[in-house]
């Protein structure tokens, strides 16, 4: 997957892959970031971002950069009350910031790709996704190489 060329799933010239749905989409993006971090020299560096969107709903969006999950937040409220169910497949997780109906950010520490990719496809139902949507994948490099 090349930078900023979205992968959707629904679209995709290849067979289904074992899992299925959109964890298709999500997964490799989760492991372009797992990798490119481990091949990072210095844990200093801000590295590689993988931005998830719903298509055709802008403002559903999920964005993982080691160790963080940013994601959208149309909510007033507490996001722990939202996010306890949605973050479940996650051994631990800490809220580190929100702003009410904007984003929330959690640190997820460095779980599995395949968690990741749970935990990213559960923010989606909990931001209103139904079973069968297509995913977007863009990749930034944060620290601006090319």
């Amino acid at each position: 997957m090349s930078k900023n060329e979205p992968f959707r799933w629904m679209n995709n010239p290849f067979p289904p892959g074992p899992l299925g749905g959109p964890l298709d989409a999500i997964l490799p993006g989760v492991r372009e970031v797992l990798d490119a971090q481990s091949a990072t020299s210095t844990k200093s560096e801000m590295g590689l971002c993988a931005t998830f969107t719903i298509s055709g709903q802008p403002e559903a969006w999920v964005q993982f950069n080691i160790p963080f999950l940013n994601f959208a937040y149309p909510w007033s409220t507490d996001p722990l009350i939202h996010l306890e169910g949605a973050l479940s497949s996650l051994e631990s997780w800490q809220l580190v910031d929100w702003e009410a109906g904007t984003y929330a950010t959690v640190n997820i520490g460095a779980p599995s790709a395949l968690v990741v990719a749970r935990a990213i496809e559960a923010i989606f139902r909990a931001l209103g996704a139904v079973d069968t949507y297509a995913v977007d994948v863009s990749m930034e490099d944060l620290d601006g190489d090319e």
